[in-house]
């Protein structure tokens, strides 16, 4: 049986290419009159733009993905049945609701979004 949390985040605001250029620094408010995703090249690019470094993986092996035409980064972390069972997948989801787990971003003149695709599954039925 599966048991897992997933969460994902996009990155609204200046465009790929202006944050590659540096040029979104130069158009502040332009990525508020017409938001786009960020698509991101790779799940090391986009790790590298969303800042996770204060969520604790010990013991657990995430597993990285990104969907929606690479513009959404997916975090599927994996728990046993006694680690579902017990306080472990709990304490965790917790933990990222909480904000005590904190996702930011490393880029300015953009908004990180916390998709709504959170996902809490127990023994294959989502929570």
């Amino acid at each position: 049986m599966a048991n897992y949390l997933k969460y994902s985040f996009s990155i609204q605001g200046a465009s790929a290419a202006d944050i590659a250029s540096g040029e979104a620094a130069d158009k502040p408010r332009a990525w508020m009159e017409n938001p786009t995703l960020t698509v991101f090249s790779s799940v090391d690019n986009a790790k590298s733009l969303i800042n996770m470094a204060n969520w604790d993986f010990t013991g657990l092996t995430p597993e990285w993905t990104l969907e929606n035409s690479n513009k959404r980064l997916c975090v599927k972390i994996p728990f046993t049945d006694a680690e579902a069972s017990g306080d472990e997948m709990l304490a965790f989801h917790n933990s990222v609701s909480s904000g005590d787990f904190e996702a930011t971003i490393t880029i300015s003149h953009n908004h990180l979004v916390r998709d709504e695709d959170t996902k809490y599954v127990i023994n294959d039925f989502e929570v």
